[in-house]
C-alpha cells in the first residue's frame, strides 16, 4: 500500500496544531529517526506516528512491575485483559528481562484529517480513550489485588 505523503504531512501538521491547541507540548529535542513525534498532555508522555491520514498513538511504560512477583504479574495480566474487552485502547505488556520487569503500554489508531469537523474534540476524545483505559486497569488491578490480600 502506498502511503499518501500529502495526506501524511496533513495530518501530521493538523495533529500537532490540535494537540497545542489543547493544552499539550511537544519534546523540544525529539531526535529518533522514527519519524514518529512527542508530546505531553496532561503530564503524561504519548508518541504519534503517522502513515498517510492515520495516526498510531502510543502512551508507553505507564506502569511497570517485577516480572517475578507471579501473582501481582498475574492479576495485572488479568486486568489488561478485562480492560480490553471494553476499552477502545488497546493495552499490552512487554517483558525486560535485563530489567526484570514488566512494562505496560497502550495504543490506538485511528484516522485524522481535514474532514473531521471538530479536530479539537475529536483528539480529546481519542486522548480521554487512553486516560479511560488507564484508570479502568488500574482500578480493576487494585480490586484484584485487594481481594488477593483479603484472602490471606
Amino acid at each position: 500500500m502506498k502511503v499518501n505523503k500529502q495526506d501524511k504531512t496533513e495530518a501530521r501538521d493538523l495533529f500537532m496544531k490540535t494537540v497545542e491547541e489543547l493544552g499539550g507540548r511537544f519534546m523540544e529535542d525529539d531526535d529518533s529517526e522514527d519519524e514518529g513525534i512527542s508530546f505531553y498532555y496532561q503530564g503524561e508522555l504519548f508518541r504519534a506516528y503517522f502513515s498517510s491520514m492515520w495516526v498510531e498513538l502510543l502512551r508507553m511504560f505507564w506502569k511497570t512491575i517485577d516480572m517475578y512477583d507471579v501473582d501481582v504479574y498475574h492479576r495485572l495480566r488479568e486486568a489488561i485483559n478485562k480492560a480490553n474487552e471494553s476499552c477502545r485502547v488497546t493495552t499490552y505488556y512487554t517483558i525486560d528481562e535485563q530489567q526484570k520487569e514488566v512494562d505496560v503500554h497502550s495504543k490506538s489508531m485511528f484516522i485524522f484529517g481535514s474532514e473531521i469537523k471538530d479536530a479539537k474534540l475529536y483528539l480529546y476524545t481519542q486522548l480521554k480513550f487512553f486516560f479511560d483505559a488507564i484508570h479502568s486497569i488500574e482500578l480493576e488491578f487494585e480490586r484484584r489485588n485487594r481481594v488477593y490480600y483479603d484472602d490471606d
